[in-house]
């Protein structure tokens, strides 16, 4: 979607991916202070539904940013986020990220909760299949012609500015050829680490696994201009797999 770190397929479901909600509790301790960033997301995520006629909205996992359990602070910015969605969208649908351990019992009836393999759903373009990242997809999801995951936070560092990326993976042989999609961090305060030899086969195995024969890499900003060849840009991109 232009401009937004957020896809939206024809038949109105939109995904975004790593929220992180309660983050900013993080940063606090490195003493670092922000404004509450839940409703802010929360208002954006409406905004971009309204705006395209997406009834459908699919996270892709790491809804909150504390590992194991939840704060006092992130159950709220959880519950309040939540809240804030239900009379926005239809249907709403989480897959769990390697952050959203204890997630389940945050969630009001109305979210439907996948499985760490993730999901798939049929759509006017074809099976779609969304996971996270940090483990594996179900068959179902890999099978998938499209298949959409965040998680690895990609972004591009230039001139002292930075924005989260898009990258688009095109591998298999015809005519079994398979498109992944990886998105950017709906967070925008989500830091990176140098990549200097960063390579599509030197992520998580998760990723890796699709790579075995040729495959075509290809980076773009959030404004749908094309990067280029993603091996070309990785001594100034910035990853974090967290």
């Amino acid at each position: 979607m232009t401009g937004q770190p957020a896809l939206l397929v024809d038949d109105g479901t939109l995904a975004i991916s790593d929220l992180h909600l309660g983050f900013e509790r993080a940063l606090e301790a490195r003493g670092v202070h922000v404004p509450e960033q839940t409703q802010l997301l929360l208002d954006r995520v409406k905004a971009i539904g309204e705006g395209n006629s997406a009834r459908r909205l699919v996270i892709l996992g790491d809804v909150k940013h504390d590992i194991r359990g939840a704060s006092l602070y992130t159950s709220m910015s959880v519950a309040s986020f939540f809240r804030g969605l239900e009379d926005a969208f239809d249907e709403l649908y989480v897959i769990p990220g390697n952050h959203d351990g204890g997630l389940a019992p945050l969630l009001p009836a109305k979210v439907r909760l996948a499985g760490p393999g993730g999901m798939a759903l049929q759509t006017t373009e074809g099976r779609v299949g969304f996971f996270h990242g940090h483990a594996h997809p179900a068959a179902s999801v890999g099978r998938s012609k499209v298949l959409v995951t965040g998680h690895h936070h990609l972004i591009l560092s230039r001139q002292g500015t930075r924005q989260g990326i898009w990258v688009r993976l095109t591998f298999g042989e015809a005519p079994a050829v398979q498109t992944l999609i990886v998105m950017p961090a709906f967070n925008p305060l989500l830091s990176g680490m140098p990549a200097s030899e960063f390579t599509p086969k030197k992520w998580e195995p998760v990723v890796e696994r699709f790579l075995k024969g040729s495959y075509e890499a290809e980076a773009f900003l959030l404004d749908g201009s094309k990067l280029g060849n993603l091996e070309e840009l990785a001594d100034r991109l910035l990853i974090e797999s967290d």
